[in-house]
């Protein structure tokens, strides 16, 4: 094959929309952040912000929906290596969020799970139990595998290896390199990790910066010769909050905040941040974000709750970097929305927002 070929291969594929990738449900940010093989994306932001949201609604449930949908049988696999919250919980937030968008009724995980003095009545308790397949066809079915607890770089290579091995070979193309032959080069392999900071140490990676830089490299791995699509979660450097960014107002997360590592920044193709500035508007007197936005319009005044996010594309390997777009986050079920541009901003919208109509 001559070096041109490459590239009229990959436009052939382009051409029938194997390239394009799932849905992510945002769909601005799908041209730049999508769901597409052969890419490795990082999210990154502080704690409590919605990055697991991100991971969780708009990079697994909402490409599992939308292929679902599609009618399509055996090609979509879906690690996720959740390292911050037990299976059980999450499986409980995921019930949560589909009965919210299909019922529009909410059930908090806290009241699922008894935790509340409030406990389910018979009719919530029937319409979880009515959606049982949901859970069960996603994980029995083999399209989504949750692996919990702690897990070292090593353990995470060797699992997604041998899913590898099983619907692919590798052929040595000369002594010193092979390459991945996949059974099916349509389908879509992601490997999810919540987060890269809580990774477990090996004998040979001391410390947490070692296993950081070795699960980017097995990543890179992963994107390279198995053409898998890789996403990770990264929490950012405390020092963003410091007196003297908030000072000068510059406490947005980039890529030089990115915790432990910077190989992260430099080995990903992608790197999004989610940053709430509500949480920096000490004194309360912020009317338009970085881009036009008024975030307090989003605030809901009763309880607190902050439903505006703005997402930004600090890299991009293949596109357009360095903006952001306008979203709104529904904590209870992490489910994340686009917001129309600014100049279409209702007092309907806003409404909508914090009553939760917007996010079904």
């Amino acid at each position: 094959m001559r070096p041109f070929d490459l590239v009229a291969n990959e436009i052939e594929k382009g051409m029938t929309g194997s390239n394009q990738g799932l849905s992510i449900g945002l769909p601005r940010a799908s041209k730049y952040i999508g769901m597409r093989r052969g890419i490795y994306t990082t999210i990154v932001s502080g704690t409590g912000m919605g990055k697991s949201s991100v991971l969780h609604h708009n990079y697994i449930l909402t490409p599992y929906e939308e292929f679902i949908k599609s009618g399509k049988k055996e090609n979509l696999k879906i690690f996720l290596f959740s390292m911050e919250r037990p299976k059980v919980y999450l499986l409980a937030k995921w019930l949560s969020r589909k009965i919210f968008m299909d019922q529009g009724i909410l059930i908090p995980v806290a009241k699922m799970l008894g935790w509340w003095d409030i406990k389910l009545t018979m009719d919530e308790k029937n319409l979880i139990h009515h959606y049982a397949d949901y859970i069960n066809e996603m994980i029995e079915g083999g399209y989504v595998e949750i692996h919990d607890g702690q897990h070292n770089p090593t353990h995470i290579y060797k699992i997604v290896k041998k899913y590898a091995e099983s619907t692919g070979k590798f052929e040595e193309v000369n002594e010193f390199s092979k390459v991945y032959i996949p059974n099916d080069p349509t389908a879509t392999v992601e490997v999810a990790l919540d987060t890269f900071g809580l990774l477990k140490k090996e004998k040979d990676l001391p410390t947490k910066k070692d296993v950081i830089e070795k699960q980017s490299e097995y990543f890179q791995w992963f994107r390279d010769s198995l053409n898998y699509f890789c996403i990770g979660i990264s929490q950012i450097n405390r020092d963003i909050a410091s007196p003297t960014l908030l000072k000068i107002g510059d406490v947005e997360p980039s890529m030089e905040t990115i915790k432990e590592s910077g190989r992260i920044a430099e080995d990903s193709d992608i790197i999004i941040s989610v940053f709430d500035p509500l949480r920096y508007d000490i004194q309360g007197t912020l009317e338009r974000d970085r881009i036009g936005y008024n975030p307090y319009k989003f605030e809901n005044k009763e309880n607190g709750a902050r439903h505006y996010r703005r997402l930004k594309i600090l890299k991009n390997s293949y596109g357009e970097s360095d903006f952001a777009i306008a979203t709104v986050l529904h904590g209870p079920t992490g489910i994340l929305r686009e917001l129309p541009k600014k100049n279409d901003i209702t007092d309907e919208i806003c409404a909508s927002v914090l009553s939760g109509s917007y996010f079904l």
